[in-house]
């Protein structure tokens, strides 16, 4: 009976609804680990790229609390977005949850505005199918935003995510890490729960 139930739960976390199928595509260097090094733009930073030379955004370490591993991007408002674009081409019904880690390392008016986007690859430019602004405080803050890809024209081209610091006046650095697409908060509850219960029963 119990294996009967962690079936059922499985079956349910994976398949979601009947409309649409998370996908989780792989960001190259989503936690900025690669080079290893201290670097000013992004043209040495694996995964990364801008439409022009940053020229005070890029990689650093020694942050005590950063979200995953021991470096982080950081973007400077006077500077280009930075942009990754990954391997996975759209199909129809594929949606996607976009979630980072940012905060402000250093704003001279608060607030500081980071701008996330979803874009498609459409013959080499970068088209956007989903964006927000949020305001990022002082501590390490997880924003998240989602796209479902159920029209045709939004379909079968890669997908990447673009960032920008877009604070309005003033100078500002805000930190980003910890970059990854994830699969449905429900998914994860409901397949957590069915580990247990596998656990619980291989006890008796």
């Amino acid at each position: 009976m119990k294996r009967k139930v962690l079936l059922a739960i499985m079956v349910m976390g994976l398949a979601g609804p009947a409309w649409s199928t998370i996908v989780t595509p792989t960001i190259e260097n989503s936690g900025f680990e690669i080079p290893g090094a201290e670097l000013t733009s992004w043209e040495d930073v694996p995964g990364w790229n801008s439409d022009s030379v940053a020229a005070n955004s890029g990689v650093e370490s020694g942050l005590p609390d950063s979200t995953e591993g021991i470096w982080t991007g950081y973007l400077y408002n006077g500077d280009p977005s930075v942009f990754n674009l990954t391997e996975h081409i759209t199909q129809l019904d594929d949606e996607f949850i976009l979630q980072l880690d940012a905060r402000d390392r250093s704003t001279d008016n608060p607030p500081a505005l980071l701008d996330i986007s979803l874009f498609l690859d459409v013959y080499g430019g970068r088209i956007t199918i989903a964006s927000k602004t949020v305001e990022v405080s002082d501590s390490w803050t997880t924003f998240s935003i989602d796209y479902f890809a159920n029209t045709f024209p939004a379909v079968y081209n890669k997908i990447g995510i673009e960032l920008a610091n877009v604070t309005p006046t003033g100078e500002s650095w805000i930190n980003i890490d910890n970059i990854q697409f994830i699969p449905e908060p429900a998914t994860i509850v409901l397949l957590g729960f069915g580990t247990l219960v596998l656990i619980k029963s291989r006890k008796h």
